[in-house]
């Protein structure tokens, strides 16, 4: 039996009926079975067995949907691992930038905690002065004790600004 068998279709498609009769002639004898006209539905007309052509169709839904939920489950994985790297060096970049931010504003509390202080030390000498000269025009006891007072103030001051500067980084 030669492997092509010409169809009887000469200047005309040929039809359905006569191309499974040539598949028929193209498949080995073992799986082509007795030419009975039954179909067999293990080789469908020939065509090697189909994955999963003897399910039912709800049995055949639950695996596409099982299918589908497991690669939803790793591609949700991925995204996750995704995710999570650019949370970590979006992390690093805050904290780089925080750390620089805090950088300057350290330095800039350092100026403005110096001016303060001596904002501070000037305000002290100045009321120290007066008060002094109050207590010397009017001699009056309260005026001497609010003199000494605001002397005994500028100095302490004073000490604490001579030990916040010895101990300031240069």
């Amino acid at each position: 039996m030669p492997l092509v068998r010409r169809l009887p279709c000469v200047g005309r498609e040929p039809t359905v009926p006569a191309l499974l009769s040539q598949r028929e002639a193209l498949r080995p004898a073992a799986v082509a079975g007795p030419a009975t006209g039954v179909r067999d539905r293990r080789t469908n007309h020939g065509l090697h067995m189909m994955p999963f052509a003897e399910l039912s169709d709800p049995v055949k839904l639950a695996i596409v949907t099982g299918v589908f939920v497991m690669l939803g489950s790793v591609g949700t994985f991925f995204k996750d691992q995704l995710d999570k790297r650019r949370a970590e060096r979006i992390a690093l970049a805050v904290k780089a930038t925080l750390a620089t931010a805090t950088d300057k504003q350290n330095e800039k509390l350092g100026e403005i905690h110096a001016l303060v202080n001596s904002g501070m030390g000037a305000q002290l000498e100045t009321t120290a002065i007066a008060l002094r000269r109050l207590a010397t025009l009017s001699a009056e006891p309260d005026d001497v004790i609010a003199a000494d007072r605001a002397e005994e103030l500028f100095r302490e001051h004073q000490k604490k600004q001579a030990n916040a500067d010895s101990n300031k980084p240069r």
